[in-house]
């Protein structure tokens, strides 16, 4: 048996994956990488070469947001495609 969190993700990722990349699709995966809270106090933008410029507003989140960056990056891979986001950058 499949828990239910990983049926979701994966079926929310069958449905975005596919569509135009845009700063809406990006935002959209950030808020579903990272959770609410953390979607609010940070705003993301898609540089080149697959960068996605992280900037945390609100410095109690940034060390957290730092250690988790690995985790973050494979949950927006997942959603977005490998070849869309290879590395989070963060600043504070």
């Amino acid at each position: 048996m499949e828990p239910v969190q990983s049926l979701m993700s994966g079926a929310v990722a069958r449905l975005v994956r596919p569509a135009p990349l845009s700063p809406e699709k990006v935002l959209f995966a950030w808020r579903a990488a990272v959770g609410p809270s953390v979607s609010r106090v940070t705003r993301v933008s898609l540089a080149s070469h697959g960068v996605l410029d992280v900037i945390v507003d609100d410095d109690r989140f940034g060390d957290e947001l730092a250690h988790s960056a690995p985790m973050v990056l494979g949950r927006l891979q997942e959603l977005l495609g490998v070849d869309t986001v290879c590395r989070l950058d963060v600043k504070r």
